[in-house]
């Protein structure tokens, strides 16, 4: 005769602020990561034990995962599909209430250089308003400026004879 697992009703409030608070975060690459709750942690529990059913490697994952906060779904649905139907949980009910751990991407760099920028150029508009009734205006010096100049002493000297 099969275990009989409960389904629990779905709890909003239940989710978790940071469910990975003891562990590392994770990096990805590992798939879909669930949050481990009561249900999940309790067929961990029960499939540990069960040697009849699962070989020695599927029961010492599900006894190392019942002690996480999260699950990888592949080692779940490894754990899960090596026991017969008759003995496991309906997935809906096994994954019911649990929630889902998304990993941050990782940052880019030119991105974090851009930011960077943006930040020291924003600093500096900052103080440019700030002290721009104290300190006197630079002038912006035109290049071509002495040499509007000769060519309108130049002309003038041309012009003015006639």
């Amino acid at each position: 005769m099969g275990r009989i697992y409960p389904c629990p009703v779905p709890n909003s409030e239940r989710a978790v602020a940071n469910p990975m608070a003891a562990e590392p975060p994770h990096r990805g690459g590992a798939g879909l990561v669930v949050a481990n709750n009561d249900t999940i942690r309790s067929f961990l529990v029960s499939t540990a034990k069960d040697v009849r059913h699962l070989p020695e490697e599927l029961r010492d994952l599900a006894s190392a995962l019942s002690s996480h906060s999260t699950v990888p779904y592949r080692s779940l649905r490894s754990i899960w599909s090596a026991l017969p139907p008759a003995d496991r949980p309906a997935l809906r009910c096994l994954f019911a209430g649990a929630g889902f751990v998304f990993s941050s991407p990782k940052p880019r760099e030119k991105l974090k250089e851009r930011l960077k920028k943006l930040a020291e150029s924003a600093e500096r508009r900052e103080y440019q308003e700030l002290v721009k009734d104290i300190a006197p205006k630079r002038e912006a010096a035109e290049p071509f400026s002495s040499y509007k100049d000769q060519i309108g002493f130049g002309i003038d000297l041309y012009f003015v004879p006639l």
